[in-house]
């Protein structure tokens, strides 16, 4: 599971992306992500998550949002 911060912005959504990567490459599925902590996403961050999903689902996998 990957937690997100309050912010999730053009400034570290790498590591968002790096975070859904490792867990793809330990063969997670389907990765989960915690937005409890968050309290603003920008167009970067909301663009990472469109991104990471359909490159997951081309691999058989699954981002999937909780705590929204």
């Amino acid at each position: 599971m990957i937690t997100l911060p309050q912010e999730v912005n053009l400034i570290n959504v790498s590591e968002f992306k790096q975070a859904v990567q490792s867990l793809s490459d330990q063969a997670c599925n389907p990765i989960y992500v915690d937005c409890s902590q968050l309290k603003m996403i920008d167009s970067a961050g909301l663009g990472s998550f469109v991104l990471c999903q359909k490159q997951l689902k081309k691999q058989g996998g699954e981002l999937r949002l909780a705590n929204v």
